[in-house]
């Protein structure tokens, strides 16, 4: 069994088991709900930039819609997918809500080997090179990133593809692709 070491201070892991909001006539769960949070609570908002988000496989696809609704600018080290099934998607629709992820090579990661993983809002890097890194087999979909004018790198493992809307990439001076698995810049609303 593989043995993970968390920071209780620092790392927060979705359970998606707890209160949810309507918007636009979709239930999601609600971000800023602490009892969809594991026993740590959920993530302080706007956050401090050392917090790492965990979001694992989860009972039922309904965990998985996940808005949210929180206030302005929230600071992460990182966010990751550590379900090997897919199905999440993060949701927003402010685009005066930005997540801001501080952890550069390790910012965002989705292990899903199956499945696609979304996020529909603004994610922005702290550090001139984040990575982004896609498994093999899962896909992740991304509408909006900036990096303030650097590199970004995308890790996509074999038959994994990594998403990211055209025009959604606000900020970034270049990409580098590697591993054997797609990169697809796509126009917003045909992925």
């Amino acid at each position: 069994a593989m043995v993970v070491f968390r920071n209780a201070a620092t790392d927060f892991i979705w359970t998606g088991a707890g209160s949810t909001v309507t918007y636009l006539g979709v239930v999601y769960q609600s971000w800023t709900a602490a009892n969809n949070w594991d026993a740590n609570g959920m993530p302080a908002n706007p956050g401090t930039g050392t917090a790492v988000i965990y979001f694992p496989d989860v009972p039922n696809v309904q965990s998985k819609a996940v808005f949210g609704n929180y206030s302005a600018t929230r600071s992460f080290a990182s966010i990751h997918f550590t379900g090997t099934a897919g199905g999440y998607t993060i949701d927003n629709h402010q685009t005066s809500n930005i997540i801001t992820l501080n952890a550069g090579a390790s910012a965002l990661s989705s292990n899903a080997t199956s499945g696609t993983n979304t996020i529909n809002e603004w994610v922005d890097f702290a550090t001139a090179a984040p990575t982004i890194t896609t498994a093999a087999g899962g896909t992740l979909t991304l509408l909006n990133i900036d990096n303030g004018g650097g590199l970004v790198t995308f890790n996509t493992g074999a038959g994994g593809v990594t998403n990211l809307a055209s025009g959604g990439q606000n900020g970034i001076a270049g990409i580098t692709a590697n591993g054997t698995g797609t990169l697809n810049l796509f126009t917003v609303g045909s992925p």
